[in-house]
């Protein structure tokens, strides 16, 4: 049989051909041509040598750059570069699959404030501990008791119950009463050995089949009715019905787990293992539910304010951790402010948070720094109020030793309320009530150049910024009145700080104390100290600049003018009018009397007198 012919590759010459051919990788066909004298395929089709090559490399330079790629975004994620908030599992699985670092932090557990852990010697643990009382978790035969003390003892008298077979886990006391969440729920289902002892003249295949019998029932018996999600109970201190009703439970989903819990006036709230932040009227209406940014770490609460801090990032190369919070008001259901807690310092972590009453929140890390979120006026990019957390007192400093520290458990008038430790323990023993001691704030300022001025002007800054917390208050809680007692009192402050600025003949730093002053009548008042030291050209700084701060005053002059016209063409016609349409406000007038007597103008002369 006459063979077929075969297509055989054949190497192109390296020099021969046409020029404007092709390169190296052209091939040839040749028919009928001797196996013998075939070329073989490594060498006549060398480009595919320099292909594998080139695959090497490129292999080689994945690994690399991938390399690359993860050191960079380790080195972003550890410099706390948060252009983009990466969720907290997906830093954790991507650093955990990069690298095992010994010296790279790792994120703090969630944590109860003012709370201690379990402890295997001792069979109490402070559940919480605020301004409305502590609360107490004894372990007893089978059973615990909760005991919660109120800080008022003299108006309310302690409360007390008992469980069996529930351990709560989590716990906090507000206003209208106290929240409590155990762990998960589990469903052991017994095999009943010790209930057998009726079928021991049976044989062993019967009991085994009682015993399956048995499981399968107490599966279908408890299939719906206790789910393995945590158990939130709420005991409420008061009620105007029957006693036995004005408690409330529920039972979170399967697999659903409470790790902190608050509660205020009229509200209760929890945040779980999903990420969940699930409110809950006193009465126990179930709410919204919210989605946290991050990992739950602590909450407090306290009237209508809830607080809510969560994992943003993961930690720094040194440790420090990257949270976040959001502020909540939970009567009216809106954000009030949301950022990241930027009142950490190097290396700390997050170990209380809790509101003043003042309800102006505020956060301690590990190093005993404690700071408030305050008010830093209005935020032009956002259109509504720009908060900023500041450091209001350094515990470090009034330590004895560096194995002191303190315990926070609240904020009144200005001090913290704290338990001194000695000795290099972390929390107070539940067993016995713990001592107190209070602490005044002081924020850690650079020493003056002036020493005996030091003291004042601390007490300056932080008295305008108590001021600014109470007019954020008062837009709300509408206490204009007690508003504007605070501002006499600290321009009280601020125009004794003038005076001795005034002393030492520094009149440029005596001009900008002025823009502190909130009140007119203390503008008047600093113009008199400016002219008794003999610094006229001081006074009429001042003058100008009470002048702008309260131009709007002046231009009510004009305003009054056209009111007053209008009023009068008003009554004119009026009196055309049936009788039952002249409706004359007597608030308004009043109105009109105080501001013509605010706006009249007052001479240089009689000032001076």
């Amino acid at each position: 049989k006459a063979k077929a012919p075969k297509r055989i590759l054949k190497k192109s010459d390296d020099n021969g051909g046409d020029d404007n051919g092709d390169d190296d990788d052209s091939v040839t066909f040749s028919d009928n041509e001797d196996s013998a004298s075939r070329p073989r395929a490594s060498k006549s089709v060398h480009f595919l040598d320099d292909e594998a090559d080139e695959d090497d490399k490129e292999e080689t330079v994945s690994e690399e750059a991938k390399e690359r790629r993860a050191v960079a975004r380790l080195s972003e994620t550890k410099m706390g570069q948060r252009d983009q908030f990466p969720t907290y599992d997906n830093v954790r699985d991507e650093i955990d699959s990069m690298a095992d670092d010994d010296d790279f932090g790792k994120p703090q557990p969630h944590f109860s404030p003012s709370s201690t852990p379990f402890d295997e010697d001792s069979d109490r643990r402070l559940l919480c501990w605020n301004h409305i009382g502590s609360v107490t978790l004894v372990k007893g035969d089978g059973r615990i008791s909760v005991d919660i003390n109120f800080t008022d003892s003299a108006f309310r008298r302690p409360v007390n119950f008992m469980e069996y077979d529930i351990n709560y886990e989590v716990g906090s006391v507000g206003e209208d009463g106290g929240i409590f969440a155990t762990g998960l729920q589990t469903e052991d289902v017994e095999d009943g050995d010790d209930e057998m002892d009726e079928l021991d003249e049976f044989s062993e295949q019967t009991k085994q089949n009682v015993r399956r019998e048995r499981k399968k029932r107490l599966k279908a018996d408890r299939a719906g009715t206790e789910p393995k999600g945590s158990l939130v109970y709420f005991h409420r201190f008061e009620t105007f019905g029957r006693m036995r009703d004005k408690d409330w439970y529920l039972v979170l989903p399967d697999g659903e787990r409470v790790l902190g819990a608050s509660c205020g006036e009229g509200w209760s709230a929890v945040v779980t293992s999903r990420r969940f932040l699930r409110f809950f009227s006193s009465g126990g209406n179930q709410g919204q539910l919210v989605w946290l940014r991050g990992e739950p770490v602590t909450m407090a609460g306290r009237g209508r304010f809830l607080a809510v801090f969560h994992h943003e990032a993961y930690p720094l190369m040194d440790g420090t951790q990257q949270l976040g919070y959001t502020l909540w008001d939970v009567e009216a259901f809106r954000v009030v402010s949301q950022g990241s807690v930027t009142c950490l310092s190097k290396g700390s972590f997050l170990t209380w948070v809790g509101f003043s009453n003042d309800y102006s929140l505020l956060a301690m890390d590990s190093d005993g720094m404690l700071s408030m979120l305050v008010a830093a006026g209005d935020d032009t990019t956002n259109g509504g109020i720009s908060w900023e957390w500041v450091p209001m007192l350094d515990t470090v400093g009034l330590r004895k030793s560096k194995d002191d520290s303190y315990w926070p458990v609240t904020v009144y008038d200005g001090k913290l309320v704290c338990v001194p430790l000695k000795g290099g323990t972390n929390y107070p023993d539940a067993a016995r009530r713990p001592v107190t001691s209070t602490l005044g704030f002081r924020i850690p300022l650079a020493k003056s150049v002036i020493p005996e001025n030091s003291t004042l002007e601390e007490l300056s800054i932080r008295s305008n910024i108590a001021l600014s917390q109470k007019k954020f208050n008062c837009e709300m809680d509408e206490l204009e009145s007690e508003y504007v007692t605070m501002s006499t009192q600290v321009d009280k402050v601020t125009l004794k700080l003038f005076s001795k600025i005034l002393d030492t003949g520094k009149v440029e730093a005596a001009l900008d104390l002025v823009n502190r002053l909130h009140l007119e009548k203390s503008y008047e008042l600093a113009i008199r100290i400016a002219e008794r030291h003999k610094h006229d050209k001081l006074a009429d700084r001042i003058e100008q600049a009470k002048e702008r701060r309260f131009a709007a005053t002046d231009d009510n002059d004009g305003y009054l003018e056209e009111e007053d016209n209008d009023y009068h063409d008003d009554m004119h016609r009026t009196q055309q009018t049936p009788s039952s349409r002249r409706q004359i406000s007597p608030e308004a007038a009043q109105k009109r009397i105080m501001m013509g007597a605010q706006s009249a103008p007052v001479s240089k002369k009689h000032r001076l007198n």
